[in-house]
């Protein structure tokens, strides 16, 4: 072989061998690139998963809770509804007796040619009278205006 020969194989070796190492430098460079772009990547993404997971957490959280305060509400309303009503009944009856009770007083003060705001608790009766119709129709008037929220379960 040829000195020349082998001094043009030598350097095509040489060029070849230079060529890969700059391509491995290139390589090496944008992996370290990559890898830096990935590493924030990563962080970010985990970072929002983690947030994402917590916000789910207290999403169901506040869900039972909302829950528990609509059924709770839901028990308090059909008490308070149902005593309510037993109440209105019995102060209406009461009130009732009580009139008709009035209405004797007050024939019986007429035929003694009387005032019936003389008779002795008369005045007292008419009183509670007006305060019991009063509340019983307070309860009511409570009831009716109430829009109850559809999350309130009866």
């Amino acid at each position: 072989m040829n000195k020349s020969v082998l001094d043009k194989l030598s350097k095509f070796e040489k060029n070849v061998e230079l060529a890969e190492v700059k391509v491995d430098l290139a390589l090496v460079d944008d992996i370290q690139k990559s890898l830096s772009s990935l590493s924030a990547e990563l962080a970010n993404t985990k970072k929002i998963a983690l947030d994402t997971e917590n916000t789910s957490k207290d999403i169901v959280a506040a869900d039972q809770q909302i829950q528990k305060i609509a059924s709770d509400m839901g028990k308090r309303i059909n008490t308070l509804w149902t005593s309510g009503d037993k109440q209105s009944e019995k102060s209406k009856k009461l009130s009732n007796t009580a009139f008709a009770l009035q209405k004797k007083a007050e024939a019986a003060a007429d035929a003694l040619g009387v005032d019936a705001m003389a008779i002795k608790g008369y005045k007292d009766l008419m009183n509670l009278v007006d305060d019991l119709e009063g509340w019983a129709e307070q309860i009511k008037v409570n009831q009716n205006k109430v829009n109850f929220p559809e999350w309130i379960k009866f």
